[in-house]
């Protein structure tokens, strides 16, 4: 919350169709978005059922109304892979979709909130999107909706078995779209070692205030399980995993697994340590999504000879200089400074102080303070970005199934940028210095040989 100060929806006494991901029980949509907002993030929801709404600073329309002030509406309409944002003057004049396919819809949802957010922020370099249309089964763009392909139905669609590594923002968001797939035969396997806290309700899009301090892989699990899909949860990193029992899992994707054998893994993490232990994993098909300012990235990872691999570019984390500065910094103050500071930064200064004092002891407040100085500053983030990274990881993974294909005969890198509203596909060179991929990796195994 705090960029919208209150939200307003007009809408006729539609039924609700979409599958709820609060339980409760709705008759109409405009009900059900009410509850979504209190549910989201404790706000309250004014509703109307006029074609006046009162004055706001800016109106989404979803489709067309042209009794509204143009001048002020941004307006947005979806249809199966497509999406479309601009100003309600040029919204194209185009039937209601039949089509059941998320992905459009999602990717709209995502553009009429970047716009609201540059909006009001202003822009200092970008535009705003006045006529944009997006093809994401061609990842093309054009002024003109009716050139974009909406691309094949997904009622055919048919998921493997996956795990799913990272269940914040864009894990979140892939999983919103799969509830909303026509055939829900699949099984994800949801791994993190996290909670959600206060920070995660802006951009985790299935989770609430009623989930903070829940497990993020539960809370998951939970809005899956309502549509009728059945996932494994595992609340731990990727390490624990690995070496775990995993009782519970379905005996053939356990099988596989226990025998070292990942057949497709999806990254939704954000730290280097955890990119390189997804890729030391070698799946056969390996999906990442990720966010870098107001841009949504995915990668496909092939394998193929000379390509770059999830490794490339994402050093493993190195804190040993980061705690001898922290414990420094800590030494050189006062008892009061010092404990302001910790609790400021959400450390609890008893354990903390304890290995100050002793490092030979205190081993938990090492352990925080290896924590707060692996942990990197928060990244500016923000909902609709994540959303966005999320679609174009389904969208991607989707597309690389209905092809055919098994594994992806080829590596590549879609980019979505809301600051401009480009749209491209691009590839990543290869990190001669990574760690996994890389001749350096190679001379180094050799060596380590008996």
């Amino acid at each position: 919350m705090g960029l919208v100060e209150e939200l307003e929806i007009v809408s006729a006494a539609v039924p609700l169709l979409i599958h709820p991901i609060i339980k409760g029980v709705w008759q109409t949509l405009t009900e059900y978005l009410v509850a979504v907002g209190e549910w989201a993030v404790g706000m309250k929801v004014r509703t109307g059922d006029n074609s006046s709404p009162h004055e706001a600073d800016h109106t989404i329309v979803i489709g067309g109304a042209t009794t509204l002030d143009s001048a002020k509406t941004i307006a947005c309409i979806a249809d199966s892979w497509k999406a479309w944002v601009g100003e309600l003057k040029n919204v194209p004049d185009d039937r209601p979709s039949p089509s059941l396919n998320p992905v459009g819809p999602f990717f709209a949802a995502a553009l009429a909130a970047g716009e609201i957010f540059k909006r009001t922020w202003g822009l200092r370099r970008g535009r705003f999107l006045d006529n944009h249309a997006y093809s994401l089964w061609k990842n093309s763009m054009s002024s003109v909706w009716e050139e974009l392909d909406a691309g094949p139905a997904l009622n055919e669609l048919h998921l493997p078995p996956f795990v799913l590594v990272g269940a914040g923002a864009e894990g979140n968001a892939l999983v919103y779209v799969l509830t909303h797939l026509e055939n829900r035969d699949m099984y994800p396997v949801l791994v993190d070692d996290d909670v959600y806290d206060k920070t995660n309700l802006n951009r985790c899009s299935l989770a609430g205030t009623e989930d903070l301090n829940q497990e993020k892989t539960a809370v998951l699990a939970s809005r899956l399980e309502a549509v009728g899909i059945a996932s494994f949860p595992f609340s731990g990193d990727l390490k624990r995993f690995v070496n775990d029992a995993r009782a519970g899992m379905r005996a053939d994707v356990a099988e596989e697994i226990g025998a070292g054998s990942y057949s497709m893994v999806v990254s939704c993490v954000d730290k280097g340590d955890g990119r390189q232990d997804i890729q030391g994993l070698h799946p056969q098909w390996l999906l990442g999504g990720s966010t870098f300012d107001l841009q949504a990235k995915t990668n496909v990872y092939a394998g193929e000879k000379d390509a770059v691999c999830l490794g490339c570019h994402n050093a493993r984390e190195h804190q040993g200089e980061a705690m001898r500065g922290i414990e420094r910094q800590l030494r050189a103050m006062s008892h009061q400074e010092r404990a302001s500071f910790l609790t400021e930064h959400g450390l609890e200064v008893a354990i903390v102080e304890e290995y100050i004092n002793d490092s030979h002891c205190g081993h938990l407040g090492r352990a925080a303070l290896m924590d707060f100085v692996s942990t990197p500053p928060p990244d500016f983030s923000v909902g609709f970005v994540s959303l966005g990274s999320g679609v174009l990881l389904a969208a991607s993974l989707f597309r690389n199934l209905l092809s055919g294909e098994t594994i992806p005969h080829a590596s590549g890198m879609t980019t979505f940028n809301f600051l401009n509203g480009n749209l491209g596909e691009g590839s990543l060179a290869r990190d001669p210095q990574c760690q996994i991929c890389s001749k350096a990796a190679e001379y180094q195994d050799s060596i380590s040989e008996p």
